[in-house]
């Protein structure tokens, strides 16, 4: 991925395939984690009925002790903690009893119509927030409803258009709004969450600027293949600004496109782990504990920093945790690291190993087909491999070179790939044992495979991560 930001993690560099950026990202960087310190990690097809979904399950092993996982959530996350988590409403119970300031509201069932959900909104106020009790990564969640017209609307889309029939009411907090990762006792990482923007050059149109900031965003492997979608919500937000998809704002006006900050409707991440005060990282630690059973998950909260208080508005038992690896401004904080170290702290001090990474693709396209239900991820070498890059170059062409290569790699048990540079020169990289690294470039100095012309071999330190197996690259 070009441009990797020298604030995030340095050894996911290289290391994360396309298929596991954006959502896959909790499933995917948890499981390097514990792979690299040599667990044995396993890979399982799970599909859901009601949401008719394939996903990719997984468990981690060690010496004998395994732990089962669910993207981001372990198996110490109790089954009431789960379901306490999904329902919103009943999540508000639980903190109101912990007495954690929660915004005053209520819940209302698929049987109460419209009409009463708006008289009760008129005795409390406006604005305020309307949410599906049951909804996920913010679908259907409408902030700062200023009447009765505008909340009319939102009831019509989010219960009728959407189909959320359940939702809650609930005053609008003034607030920064933050996510906060808790193991246990103690803060792991903070993120403030920016609704989706734009910063004009003075010659794009609104809706340029957005197909140019898409593109930057596929940059971060956390906001790939997760565009700033232009639907009905933006062009009525930009439009209530004084905008339309078509203007062409003033060169550095910096225009949001969306009242919502969630990472999935194109707002961006930014670290805070550092400027939380002790009192708002209790109340993050507090208002996850108030969950029984939830051991790890994440707290939303609107932030006041002036009066350092904190609102939660909602604890997630399954939370998505590429927004800490990937942030927009600040350090990227380790959750992967700090998962494992809870679920097998006895590997804390055992050494990883960063130059190699599994086939997560071809595992998860067999798992996806259903031709297999489960996968042992072939394990790591018990020695510290060495990598080289080789560019041969000579009368390669027509000749199945590559597969000659491919094989030979094979055999020795070596990982790496092949990628064609002209029709007269291809690379290679390898890895694996010092001596088999040195096998292979003997037998290439010697020709290599038959009825191929080899003029010259260089050689070229290599220092990125490589992928388990031996494959061959346009």
């Amino acid at each position: 991925m070009e441009n990797y930001n020298k604030n995030w993690l340095p050894h996911l560099e290289g290391s994360i395939p396309k298929l596991a950026m954006g959502g896959g990202l909790s499933m995917y960087t948890i499981a390097l984690e514990g792979w690299r310190r040599g667990l044995i990690l396993k890979l399982r097809h799970l599909y859901y009925r009601k949401e008719k979904k394939i996903r990719i399950g997984y468990s981690l092993s060690y010496k004998g002790r395994t732990h089962h996982f669910n993207a981001s959530r372990g198996d110490r996350v109790s089954k009431k903690a789960i379901n306490i988590c999904n329902d919103k409403n009943l999540t508000r119970d639980y903190l109101i009893k912990a007495n954690i300031s929660t915004p005053s509201g209520k819940g209302f069932g698929s049987e109460t119509n419209n009409d009463e959900i708006i008289q009760y909104a008129d005795s409390i106020g406006y604005p305020l927030v309307l949410k599906p009790t049951k909804g996920l990564q913010g679908k259907g969640v409408i902030v700062n409803i200023k009447g009765k017209k505008e909340l009319n609307d939102a009831l019509i889309s989010v219960r009728e258009k959407m189909e959320y029939k359940e939702v809650i009411i609930e005053k609008f907090v003034q607030g920064e709004d933050c996510r906060v990762y808790v193991i246990e006792d103690k803060v792991i990482g903070a993120v403030s969450r920016v609704p989706a923007k734009i910063v004009s050059d003075g010659r794009n149109s609104i809706r340029q600027l957005i197909n140019l900031e898409n593109k930057k965003r596929n940059n971060n492997p956390n906001h790939y293949r997760r565009p700033i979608v232009i639907d009905d919500e933006l062009i009525n937000y930009i439009y209530s600004e004084g905008f339309t998809l078509d203007s062409i704002p003033s060169e550095g006006n910096q225009i949001f496109l969306k009242k919502t900050s969630n990472i999935s409707a194109g707002g961006e991440p930014i670290d805070i782990t550092d400027l939380l005060s002790p009192k708002i990282s209790s109340t993050a630690v507090k208002a996850a504990q108030a969950i029984p059973g939830l051991v790890q998950g994440a707290v939303d909260m609107l932030v006041n920093w002036e009066k350092n208080e904190a609102t939660v508005i909602e604890v997630n038992s399954k939370p998505l945790i590429g927004l800490h690896l990937f942030p927009e401004e600040g350090r990227a904080r380790d959750i992967p690291k700090a998962i494992i170290d809870y679920y097998f702290p006895e590997t804390k001090n055992r050494k990883k190993e960063l130059s190699l990474y599994f086939d997560y693709e071809s595992s998860s396209e067999l798992l996806r087909s259903g031709a297999i239900k489960e996968i042992t991820v072939k394990k790591l070498p018990q020695y510290s491999p060495v990598s080289t890059k080789l560019i041969v170059s000579g009368e390669l062409k027509n000749v199945g070179f590559r597969t000659w290569i491919r094989k030979k790699a094979l055999s020795l048990q070596l990982n790496g790939y092949t990628e064609k540079v002209d029709n007269e020169a291809v690379s290679i990289i390898v890895s694996g044992q010092e001596e088999t690294v040195e096998e292979f470039k003997l037998w290439l100095k010697n020709n290599g495979p038959k009825k191929v012309s080899i003029d010259t071999i260089t050689e070229e330190k290599w220092d990125q991560p490589i992928r388990m197996g031996f494959y061959s690259f346009k």
